[in-house]
């Protein structure tokens, strides 16, 4: 009996230790992952941060522009020169940065880049006809104006669009962490359960085959020292 208890103890144990194992490396491959989301998500951040700067930058190089067309100063038609070399050298960056990603929408993010590129240079021509134009005639075309503006206004659609793919991305990013989140929570919830279960029963089944069955043999022992010799109990 003792050999037959002693077994079905240790393969009990076995059991719970081996569901112990597994729950707990399931919620660390989980974890894990939601640190991964969460070290993407602050990568996601960080380029949307970029893609905002290059687009503040852009509308300041057009008021660069509007000031040096209203003020008449050389200075403001090479800070926009240098602005637009920045704008340019940032694009640049940006566009290796999404070269080395994996997420599907890379490719689209990446044409978009381009686009703004095209921009940028369709800026930098309109740029040298208005200060060859101004500084020959005092005047400027309305026109060239108006086509530099809307080139402004394509990387700002280009941008919302490079926004919208990283808030894409970021919210993704964040319902996979949340079903990891809920799978630790319903296993740790199941285990709990069945924990307390096996306690429970364990307890009873302890009770059951060992506690009640040795008190048992010790009321017959103190029975029989007594002298009631016809006392008996079962030999299980």
């Amino acid at each position: 009996m003792f050999t037959k208890l002693k077994n079905n103890i240790l393969i009990a144990f076995a059991f719970f230790l081996i569901s112990v194992l597994v729950v707990g490396g399931i919620s660390v491959y989980s974890a894990r992952d939601i640190l991964n989301n969460t070290r993407d998500i602050e990568e996601e951040s960080k380029h949307i941060i970029i893609i905002d700067n290059i687009h503040a930058s852009v509308y300041r190089l057009i008021l660069t522009i509007h000031h040096f067309i209203i003020v008449h100063k050389n200075k403001y038609f090479e800070d926009a020169n240098n602005l637009l070399q920045n704008i340019e050298k940032e694009v640049d960056k940006y566009i290796r940065i999404e070269m080395e990603e994996t997420y599907p929408e890379k490719e689209v993010e990446i044409v978009l880049l381009t686009a703004i590129k095209d921009n940028l240079r369709n800026i930098k021509v309109h740029m040298d006809w208005i200060s060859k134009e101004f500084l020959g005639t005092g005047r400027i075309d309305d026109r060239k104006l108006i086509d530099l503006e809307n080139f402004a206004y394509d990387i700002e659609s280009k941008v919302a669009e490079i926004n919208r793919i990283h808030f894409n991305q970021t919210s993704r990013l964040v319902g996979h962490s949340k079903n990891k989140m809920g799978l630790i929570l319903h296993l740790y919830v199941i285990f709990s359960v069945l924990g307390a279960f096996a306690l429970i029963l364990g307890q009873t089944l302890l009770y059951h085959i060992v506690i009640k069955p040795v008190q048992q043999l010790a009321s017959a022992t103190e029975n029989l020292a007594n002298g009631e010799l016809g006392t008996r109990i079962s030999s299980d």
